[in-house]
């Protein structure tokens, strides 16, 4: 399947397809995709649907998500999030197909088709490198970096500044990029837009360059000698 990238005027935003079930609860109940209307003027969505292709080798499935309703309208620069975790998303579509999830698996797309079933938007993505995957279980989702770029793009794509994503809101407030992984080196509390900077401690040492699994004869961090080095 081809597509050619064009400016659109609904826009995929952000992906939740696999939140963490220790903080959040079940997958069914959180997953979500949020679309937003990039333009100044209502539009209405009736006509329009969402569906899911995923691949399996030679193999391929079209799973229709969601057929909008007559006269669903979405304002101007405004979100529409669509869930079947109703009691969770209070202001989410009610026509999203039951049992439907979100893959936590490679090689993923969700595409917009509009009334005349020509695609209006599409992203494909992925579990890892190079999208980001923290989105996978770690209770992150993800986020578009830039409603004007490519979203096509794992480029312009990061996690969530906050477990659960940020469903019918702006995905950043005043944007400060740089690493957001705790558990990096450099982490960076007060950035909230990854930007790939995050640096991480060589095997067995911690940040400051100390050995954290102790020492063997030899003096090696980690090493197995356990003859007399005397």
């Amino acid at each position: 399947m081809i597509f050619n990238f064009v400016f659109a005027n609904i826009v995929i935003n952000e992906i939740h397809y696999n939140p963490d079930q220790t903080l959040e609860g079940p997958d069914s109940n959180h997953e979500f995709i949020e679309i937003f209307n990039n333009s100044s003027h209502e539009v209405n969505l009736d006509g329009y649907s969402i569906y899911m292709v995923t691949y399996w080798g030679w193999w391929s499935d079209h799973e229709l998500l969601v057929e909008f309703d007559h006269n669903h309208t979405i304002a101007p620069f405004s979100y529409e999030i669509i869930s079947s975790g109703h009691s969770i998303y209070d202001f989410s579509l009610e026509n999203w197909h039951d049992d439907i999830t979100l893959p936590n698996s490679e090689n993923t797309t969700l595409i917009i088709y509009n009334p005349h079933h020509d695609p209006e938007d599409h992203v494909t993505y992925d579990d890892g490198h190079p999208w980001p995957n923290e989105a996978d279980g770690d209770g992150y989702s993800l986020v578009l970096m830039d409603v004007n770029v490519d979203n096509n793009s794992s480029c312009n794509w990061t996690i969530s500044s906050d477990i659960g994503g940020s469903p019918g809101f702006e995905n950043f407030g005043d944007t400060m990029y740089g690493c957001i992984d705790a558990d990096a080196c450099n982490y960076n509390q007060e950035a909230n837009v990854g930007d790939g900077s995050c640096e991480y401690p060589a095997e067995g040492f911690s940040c400051d360059g100390d050995c954290v699994v102790g020492e063997d004869c030899n003096g090696v961090c980690g090493g197995t000698a356990e003859e007399d080095c005397s």
